[in-house]
């Protein structure tokens, strides 16, 4: 009988995975935060860039942080579902973002995290059940 082996999740997929994980939680107490002092955000000097968070977008974008969340956890799951939603809130998220508070050169930087994550599984493909193609070694 053939021992059977376990394919794990790599180290780079968990690494990145727990750094989202702290980067959106964060994101969604100061999601919170800016419902919650709006309008004294608003009265603060500078506090005129608030004023783009609507209810609306603020919302939407903690339940993005939240989809984003699960996404991780489905990964680290080795359900390849999880992949697909993962990089489409990504890509949602960054058109929107761009769409909503105008595209910069720094906004790429948001964009650092999704592509190692996308790198790393690119690597480890095979325990997500994507064909690897063994002619291309």
């Amino acid at each position: 009988m053939e021992e059977f082996k376990e394919q794990k999740v790599g180290a780079g997929i968990k690494t990145i995975a727990i750094i989202s994980f702290i980067f959106q939680g964060l994101a969604i107490i100061g999601y919170i935060a800016i419902f919650a002092m709006k309008d004294t955000l608003e009265a603060m000097p500078g506090g005129e860039i608030y004023s783009k968070f609507t209810t609306t977008y603020t919302m939407l974008l903690m339940a993005f942080s939240i989809i984003e969340i699960v996404s991780l956890i489905l990964i680290l799951n080795k359900n390849k579902i999880g992949i697909f939603i993962y990089f489409g809130i990504v890509i949602i998220g960054f058109i929107m973002g761009s769409i909503q508070m105008g595209f910069s050169l720094t906004s790429l930087i948001g964009l650092i995290l999704p592509g190692l994550m996308a790198y790393f599984i690119y690597a480890k493909r095979e325990i997500f059940g994507f064909q690897v193609n063994n002619d291309s070694y």
